[in-house]
């Protein structure tokens, strides 16, 4: 309440309509004020800032509220989960995602464990991550992002490039209209060269 309460205090001096809305979207997230929340976001998706930085934030967070949108109490926590982790507190999200992934929603699900191979990643666990990104369901939006992980893993973290050849090439195979398609055969390029 006090982040909102400050920027209110200090609207008149942000020079910046739009960086107003965003700081004003994020501290609606963080305090779960959805019903707000919404209405500025969808305002603030309605015009065309497509060019602003933060344009992408904002449809991330949107995006999550729709995901969660049936499970208030699990986004939450996810949400908690994220003010912890911008708070750099990593092992708290950590604990808040692990007790949340026992979700019946598959996309939700998926989501958590995405995210929290993410921060295992931060941690340096690269196995763990691994391990996690295994349990993604296939048939989730989140596989092909979980396999150019694992790929990535391989190949720049772990320096196991036979591996991480072999992910890429599963995801060529695979998504063959991935947005990726073209980074990964450049990709596959430099590593067979």
């Amino acid at each position: 309440e006090l982040a909102k309460e400050t920027i209110e205090k200090f609207k008149p001096e942000i020079n910046n309509e739009e960086l107003y809305a965003i700081k004003n979207i994020k501290i609606l997230f963080y305090l779960n004020n959805w019903n707000e929340l919404n209405i500025y976001s969808t305002s603030f998706l309605k015009k065309d800032t497509k060019k602003n930085q933060y344009y992408n934030d904002i449809l991330n967070i949107s995006s999550n509220i729709l995901l969660f949108e049936e499970d208030i109490e699990s986004l939450n926590s996810y949400v908690k989960s994220r003010l912890k982790l911008f708070q750099n507190k990593r092992m708290e999200s950590i604990e808040i995602l692990n007790s949340i992934d026992q979700l019946g929603n598959t996309e939700i699900k998926s989501k958590i464990k995405y995210d929290l191979s993410r921060l295992y990643l931060k941690q340096e666990e690269y196995q763990k991550a691994i391990n996690i990104l295994n349990t993604i369901d296939t048939e989730s939006a989140y596989i092909e992002s979980a396999y150019l992980l694992k790929a990535e893993i391989y190949d720049y973290l772990l320096n196991n490039k036979s591996e991480a050849v072999d992910f890429y090439l599963y995801i060529l195979e695979e998504f063959p209209h991935s947005i990726h398609h073209e980074a990964i055969r450049l990709r596959l390029r430099e590593l067979t060269s």
